[in-house]
């Protein structure tokens, strides 16, 4: 197999205000632990949403990253960065509390359901176990020369015993990246991209039995643009909008504009859509009604019910991370 490529532009301030289907479903207000940051008000200019409770506030020059869909109705994984560094940080919303995992933020990672399972993906030489070797090509920045480097290997944070284990790379240094890892809801199963690269040949996408090692053949991808709630079928397109077609009927409806009013999170059943833009502000909508309610980020649990998010503000060590209760229909 060919030597793997990748592309090893880090995430920096505001580069990536990813989404993320992770929120809460009991939060303890005000709980905190020994390690959590310290947390207040957002600046006047931007009003701290009314019940809403700030789990983090990003450092002096520094910033927060939500982890990319980290796929949890209770575990939110996101990033503390400072200066040139930075951790990897998990806020538990059973209880309220944070945790410093002691993963650097370059280490792309998910959650299971309960956190008890947490797999992350790095080229840290220092973790690898076998013989090492520098098997694949890495480039710093578009348009530069590849340089050899370690692959991104995956490991395994059990957060039971506080063990860390290779994934891959169990018996030396990979020939490819292994990077994206996704776990599943119940913490069995992780999937994530294999050969990753700008050139060479094209990813493979994989899903690991974490209990047996067995590697296999990842489902499809969904179109998160398009799914379906009982009879009625939902797209959206950046021409249409999100348009509703009752299969039964054969009534077509648009619900929502589209160009930079975007869908962003939606309940597991399909009920409910988070529109819109940071910009312009987030709606939930009804895709039954078409009734939507303001929300103040875009990131909603499985029942949308619950919101978690970014709240920005254009301000040095000023944007929070935060969580709080959706009010109910009218």
């Amino acid at each position: 197999m060919e030597a793997g490529v990748q592309y090893t532009g880090v995430k920096g301030p505001r580069a990536a205000r990813r989404r993320v289907f992770a929120v809460a479903t009991a939060l303890v207000v005000g709980a905190v632990t020994a390690c959590q940051p310290g947390t207040s008000a957002p600046p006047p200019t931007v009003p701290l949403p009314a019940g809403a409770t700030v789990v983090d506030i990003s450092p002096p020059g520094g910033d927060l990253f939500l982890e990319s869909e980290v796929g949890s109705p209770s575990v939110v994984l996101y990033d503390r960065l400072s200066g040139a560094g930075g951790d990897l940080w998990l806020y538990d919303d059973s209880t309220g509390t944070t945790e410093d995992l002691g993963l650097p933020f370059t280490a792309r990672a998910s959650a299971s359901n309960d956190g008890s399972v947490i797999v992350f993906s790095s080229a840290d030489p220092t973790l690898q176990t076998g013989p090492l070797a520098a098997n694949c090509k890495v480039q710093p920045a578009p348009f530069t020369p590849l340089q050899t480097a370690y692959c991104s290997e995956l490991y395994l944070l059990d957060r039971t015993d506080g063990t860390t284990h290779p994934l891959t790379g169990v018996g030396g240094s990979s020939t490819v990246s292994s990077t994206s890892p996704i776990v599943s809801a119940d913490g069995t199963t992780v999937t994530f991209w294999s050969g990753t690269g700008p050139v060479g040949p094209p990813p493979v996408r994989l899903v690991m039995d974490l209990a047996t090692g067995a590697v296999s053949p990842a489902p499809p991808l969904e179109d998160p643009n398009s799914w379906d709630y009982g009879q009625l079928h939902l797209t959206w397109t950046y021409e249409d909008g999100l348009v509703r077609t009752d299969t039964i009927t054969g009534d077509v409806e648009q619900l929502a504009l589209g160009g930079s009013n975007t869908p962003w999170d939606r309940s597991s059943d399909g009920r409910y859509v988070v529109m819109g833009s940071y910009a312009d502000g987030f709606d939930l909508l009804d895709v039954v009604d078409g009734s939507t309610r303001a929300v103040p980020v875009p990131n909603v649990d499985d029942t949308a019910t619950r919101y978690v998010g970014m709240l920005y503000v254009d301000a040095p060590g000023a944007d929070r991370l935060i969580v709080g209760d959706i009010p109910p229909e009218a």
